[in-house]
């Protein structure tokens, strides 16, 4: 639990000051394709809880830690906003 705090805090002062957490994950958003929060199909279909939305545009960030690239937020995406990226 103080991990995922961690995490949401961290995720959260890096998203207001213009970097993405994301950078490091298997996956890549493309935030302008992407509605945000009036979807969260990804947040939703995640079973590993690896996708959380946050920042003032309340965009999804993706928990490289979290996250084990099994593709069903790629799948899942009405917008085809996920792209799945080769480790």
């Amino acid at each position: 639990m103080r991990r995922l705090i961690r995490v949401l805090l961290l995720g959260g002062m890096l998203v207001s000051c213009g970097m993405d957490p994301s950078l490091d994950s298997p996956i890549t958003i493309n935030h302008d394709r992407c509605v945000g929060s009036t979807c969260r199909v990804c947040e939703r279909a995640c079973p590993y809880d690896a996708i959380h939305f946050y920042g003032p545009e309340d965009k999804p960030v993706v928990d490289p830690d979290k996250c084990t690239q099994c593709g069903i937020c790629v799948r899942e995406c009405p917008y085809q906003a996920i792209t799945g990226r080769p480790q």
